[in-house]
């Protein structure tokens, strides 16, 4: 059975369609909804979301948002969401280093909380192009 599945972010609608499964990185861990889940409103954590539908599995990377589950229709707001297939490998590990230095450097709190988040969302990219990689 499957559900209605919307993902939009700044860049504009990501996906939109219907899925047999999506998993999600929330900040009690990752979550699996299928068909008919329970009602349910969540923050999303910078990470991997993966949609399965049929025999495909798409993979994004993100820096995190809003996902509201009602009625077989899950509808994702999110800061930022990026296809594996988009991710570049170099940008990446460029932005990861930058990220590094910044939290090396942060001198308050604010800062370092702002390095911390960024590096946060590199990570998740990153992982998401490894992912990538190894199913090639």
């Amino acid at each position: 059975m499957k559900f209605s599945l919307k993902l939009i972010s700044p860049e504009g609608i990501k996906y939109e369609g219907e899925v047999d499964e999506a998993i999600l990185p929330t900040a009690n861990g990752q979550i699996g909804v299928l068909a008919n889940h329970q009602p349910l409103v969540a923050l999303l954590c910078p990470g991997e979301i993966i949609l399965k539908e049929g025999g495909k599995e798409h993979y994004l990377a993100t820096d995190g948002g809003i996902v509201k589950i009602a009625n077989n229709q899950m509808n994702i707001v999110a800061d930022g969401a990026q296809y594996a297939e988009e991710l570049e490998e170099l940008k990446i590990i460029e932005a990861r280093e930058r990220a590094k230095k910044s939290l090396s450097e942060a001198k308050d709190e604010v800062s370092f909380t702002n390095a911390a988040v960024a590096l946060e969302k590199i990570l998740a990219s990153e992982k998401v192009l490894k992912r990538r990689r190894r199913q090639k």
